[in-house]
């Protein structure tokens, strides 16, 4: 089972960050800036402004806007037996809500022909299969599935072949140092090998 600093939160918001930074250096893709919500608020620029007026005071886990990545590292998750850990479909860790918003980085610096594509894709290909409880709209959808693909691309490309087919067919590829490993190392947790078999077998949607 994976091991954490006595700062569990702080260490999920470093090894997010710098496996986001890896993902996106290796796609050739701009490393967005990082921010937690608390180097956030001793800085000043238009989009840090923006996240103080859009988190109402810090309640949110994480936000995407304009080049930066903010993520309330006091306020995600602590990895847990069942229901919360990173690399897993459900994945509120600092590292989870890092990855989350880079998806949301990933799909600005792409555009709308993006957008477009994958909405269409989602209609067509994928009606109930969700990567989590939390896809509202295509947009998080993306964001959902681009947090799996970047922290256990194994486990997304298994679960989610399609989803993950999109992504790769639009040039995207995962970290390949992650794929050897395969999901259950990069997991790391047995509590979670039943659900996540179950989950790619198709008997947990």
């Amino acid at each position: 089972m994976a091991t954490w600093s006595k700062d569990i939160r702080g260490s999920l918001y470093l090894r997010g960050k710098a496996l986001a930074t890896e993902f996106l250096e290796l796609n050739n893709l701009e490393v967005p800036k990082f921010f937690s919500y608390q180097e956030a608020v001793r800085e000043t620029s238009p989009q840090i402004e923006v996240f103080r007026k859009k988190t109402k005071g810090g309640r949110c886990l994480g936000l995407y806007y304009d080049g930066y990545v903010f993520v309330n590292v006091e306020q995600t998750a602590l990895p847990v037996g069942k229901g919360a850990w990173p690399g897993w479909k459900t994945d509120r860790t600092a590292a989870g809500v890092v990855a989350h918003e880079v998806g949301h980085h990933i799909a600005a610096l792409w555009g709308l022909g993006l957008t477009r594509n994958w909405r269409e894709h989602l209609k067509l290909k994928e009606r109930s299969r969700h990567v989590s409880g939390y896809e509202p709209t295509a947009d998080e959808a993306w964001a959902e599935t681009l947090r799996l693909f970047i922290l256990n691309p194994d486990l997304a490309r298994q679960a989610l072949p399609w989803r993950c087919e999109f992504i790769e067919g639009s040039g995207i590829k995962p970290l390949k140092k992650l794929v050897r490993q395969g999901w259950r190392k990069v997991l790391g947790n047995v509590n979670y090998f039943e659900a996540a078999e179950r989950w790619i077998s198709g008997g947990a949607k």
